[in-house]
């Protein structure tokens, strides 16, 4: 719908102004949970203080669990950051997976089990056709890992299920973040595909 594409577009234009706030150097070497801390944190800042009144909107959520068929309590799976917009009912909602990318991150931890393969299972985003991955880069340019990410999608033989031959693509949302890309999957245990906004965020 056009609220879905306008709401993905808030989430995004969001994390952009939290990512701002903050001095990538000092990320250089940081774990994944101390930088979306921090990314949450700041994006809350701006929640608090926005800079238009959609803003208002919207709420930001670190690590929150995945309510799952047999997964209850502490076995639930958890998500890196799910933002909520309250402005319609039912509440839309967007989920991000977040994985470090650098000398002993490679793309392989970015794409796998416990990163985008999340999504594609339906683990994650099971009840929405969108979702995004995060790449806090601690080493190289955007521009080199979106070539390697890309030339895994690009095998001859994987599993990552892209949909009628959809391809990694950049993509740029309004006063979004620099770095943003798209593809798009099958999730065959779900019966729909999902399209995955993947955003490369510079911590070198």
């Amino acid at each position: 719908s056009d609220f879905r594409r306008v709401f993905v577009t808030r989430v995004h234009q969001l994390l952009e102004l939290g990512y701002r706030k903050l001095t990538p150097t000092d990320w250089s070497t940081a774990e994944e949970t101390a930088i979306t801390g921090e990314i949450v944190r700041t994006m809350d800042e701006v929640i608090e203080n926005p800079p238009q009144p959609w803003f208002r909107h919207l709420s930001v959520h670190d690590d929150p669990p995945v309510n799952a068929p047999g997964r209850l309590g502490r076995n639930r799976r958890r998500l890196d950051i799910k933002i909520v917009s309250s402005q319609y009912l039912p509440r839309s909602k967007f989920s991000f997976e977040a994985k470090r990318l650098g000398k002993h991150n490679p793309v392989s931890g970015y794409v796998g089990s416990d990163g985008l393969q999340c999504f594609l299972r339906g683990d994650y985003a099971a009840a929405e056709d969108d979702a995004g991955m995060l790449g806090y880069m601690q080493s190289d340019t955007a521009e080199s890992w979106a070539r390697k990410i890309q030339a895994k999608f690009d095998e001859p033989c994987n599993d990552f299920a892209l949909y009628d031959n959809s391809t990694w693509r950049e993509y740029s949302m309004r006063s979004g973040p620099t770095y943003t890309y798209h593809t798009r999957h099958n999730r065959v245990a779900l019966g729909r595909p999902i399209d995955i906004y993947h955003t490369l965020l510079v911590f070198c």
